[in-house]
């Protein structure tokens, strides 16, 4: 999955199902800008179980989402179920967290929130 260009998009992983859809539609943005300042999922870190998500598709139809679990991954690491699932309608946040590595241009780990529908509005 490739990360969006611009700090203030989100990229959407195109072999996935989109939000709403059965299995898994994955959503990454930026955590911070170059220059510090707050990017697109900035304020991901502050959502908690049973927070809700909303996500308007680009026909209107707006989709409610429950946060069932916050984990953190190193940013080297294997992790199938962030985007398989076949299991319900799920939707799976992804932002850089941890310590900046200036040297390899990186932060150390990822933020997943993982969703699943709520309601269909």
């Amino acid at each position: 999955m490739d990360v969006p260009g611009n700090t203030d998009n989100v990229a959407w992983f195109n072999l996935g199902t989109l939000p709403g859809g059965e299995g898994s539609a994955v959503i990454a943005g930026h955590f911070d800008n170059e220059s510090g300042g707050e990017a697109v999922f900035y304020n991901l870190k502050t959502l908690n179980i049973d927070d809700k998500v909303l996500v308007e598709d680009n026909e209107g139809n707006i989709f409610t989402f429950l946060v069932k679990e916050v984990r953190l991954y190193d940013s080297e690491a294997f992790a199938p179920e962030v985007f398989i699932s076949s299991e319900g309608k799920r939707l799976n946040l992804i932002t850089c967290a941890g310590n900046w590595h200036e040297s390899e241009e990186r932060y150390e780990q990822r933020l997943i929130i993982f969703t699943e529908i709520f309601k269909e509005n």
